[in-house]
């Protein structure tokens, strides 16, 4: 979504730009809705070996040959090291994005052929990468939080919301916009709301979002945990949805019990849409939420705790709007999509002269 993002808003300043991907789908959808042109490149071919993977590379050369010196923003640090031939033949400028928290491993590849700027969605993975330089901290990294177009996420009437979306009920309702998968916490959240119904708190759980994997094992395991707790009356399994702020507007508590993220774009739109947030503990919420001010943070499998915070918030109306207020406007203050644009763009045009696109890799 960044990079697409990204890539339509070179185009909207008149800069020529490329969007790399690695094969049709979604995100070649999407690209062609914004009117960018995009191109694939051999993922597949280059994990195949050293004879499949240069004739890969090979194949991107004059692709990336439309300026003397393309600035390339690769967004997947993993995918950086397959390409690194091709971006080095085309004498690329190149940004690396870490999108999600690394190992010190994946850190170790990236800096083993250092890009010319790393870019981390959070300021403390922004640190973790300094760290791992040492002191001579070659390579700029800058921390660039995730943002949102807070034009889209904005409160709203919940009643208003819920017939929007196809959904109204007059319960309570938590919400988690996540891909369905162990570590993001969807048991701790059913298990919560069966927790909320032994004291008298019936709320419904919608759990917005997929399990890739081709078994999808884990929804499964999902449903399979609703029936034997009694609650799957009362939770909703929503799917993919592209609605998702009429979502939030209908919801009353975000959850994100998650036990691995970078920095959840989910959290931000949940607090510029007016809805309080309980997350997990892990550094990459703890920078959005502020523990009893911007929100909660509680363990990740700590149900009683979450149980608990979700319960005050239904109950105490005060409590509810001191929060949301405040989250708001941490939101408005640090996290609006043209702030984030501002600063790629300034990354872009400080390495060097003659930009003449930022093709997205």
């Amino acid at each position: 979504m960044v990079a697409i993002r990204l890539a339509a808003a070179a185009r909207e300043r008149g800069i020529r730009c490329i969007a790399w991907v690695p094969g049709p789908g979604p995100a070649s959808e999407a690209l062609s809705t914004a009117e960018v042109p995009w191109r694939t490149y051999g993922l597949t071919a280059m994990q195949s070996g050293t004879g499949p993977h240069l004739i890969a590379c090979a194949r991107m050369i004059p692709g990336l040959l439309g300026t003397s010196r393309p600035v390339v923003h690769v967004h997947n640090p993993v995918v950086y090291r397959f390409l690194r031939p091709a971006l080095a033949a085309a004498r690329a400028r190149v940004v690396v994005h870490f999108h999600i928290e690394p190992g010190p491993e994946e850190i170790a590849r990236v800096l083993e052929y250092p890009p010319d700027h790393v870019v981390a969605c959070a300021r403390y993975i922004a640190a973790t990468i300094n760290h791992a330089q040492g002191p001579a901290s070659a390579v700029p990294v800058s921390g660039v939080p995730n943002a949102v177009d807070l034009r889209r996420f904005q409160p709203g009437d919940r009643g208003d919301a819920r017939r929007a979306v196809g959904l109204e009920t007059a319960s309570p309702v938590l919400i988690m916009l996540a891909n369905l998968a162990p570590h993001k916490g969807q048991t701790t959240a059913v298990r919560a709301l069966q927790l909320l119904r032994t004291r008298g708190i019936h709320a419904e759980c919608w759990l917005a979002g997929e399990d890739r994997t081709p078994s999808r094992a884990f929804e499964s395991e999902l449903r399979t945990l609703t029936e034997t707790l009694g609650v799957s009356a009362s939770v909703r399994f929503l799917g993919f949805r592209a609605d998702g702020p009429d979502l939030l507007r209908a919801a009353d508590v975000f959850l994100l019990p998650s036990g691995h993220e970078g920095l959840p774009l989910s959290i931000i739109e949940a607090q510029s849409a007016g809805i309080p947030v309980v997350g997990s503990t892990i550094p990459g919420v703890r920078e959005l939420v502020e523990d009893n001010v911007t929100g909660f943070v509680v363990d990740p499998e700590d149900v009683d705790g979450y149980a608990d915070r979700i319960a005050r918030l239904i109950t105490d109306a005060d409590l509810r709007a001191r929060i949301t207020s405040a989250a708001r406007q941490k939101a408005i203050a640090e996290s609006d999509w043209s702030m984030f644009e501002a600063k790629m763009f300034g990354i872009y045009e400080a390495l060097g002269p003659g930009l003449a696109g930022a093709p997205d890799a």
